[in-house]
């Protein structure tokens, strides 16, 4: 149909999916900007570690870099870059307009 979407996952709906876990991931102590990807035909589900690890699925957009983002490094105490993937980038852009609808309705139901 051509229809096209991209959103956030909960670890709890992933029962049988062989990606890693969030507690594996903040085991492992891996740095900000670490991705692991699945692939299922044109779907892709993308864990990405921010400040926590984050679960994206998507059948648009790929897992590639796409460009940086900047974050604040409590350890370095300054502004670094870290890697992200575009469909995270796309996702995290487009959010504020649902944030802003979902205010709007609030304020009027």
């Amino acid at each position: 149909m051509g229809i096209a979407g991209t959103g956030t996952v909960r670890q709890n709906r992933l029962h049988k999916v062989p990606i890693a876990t969030k507690k594996d991931i903040l085991k492992k102590d891996v740095p900000r900007g670490y991705q692991e990807n699945i692939f299922n035909g044109d779907q892709i589900l993308v864990c990405w570690k921010d400040n926590k690890p984050v679960y994206v699925a998507s059948n648009k957009f790929t897992a590639k870099t796409s460009g940086t983002a900047g974050r604040f490094s409590r350890t370095e105490r300054k502004k670094v870059q870290i890697p992200i993937p575009e469909m995270i980038e796309a996702y995290n852009h487009n959010m504020g307009g649902v944030d802003l609808l979902d205010s709007m309705v609030a304020c009027y139901r």
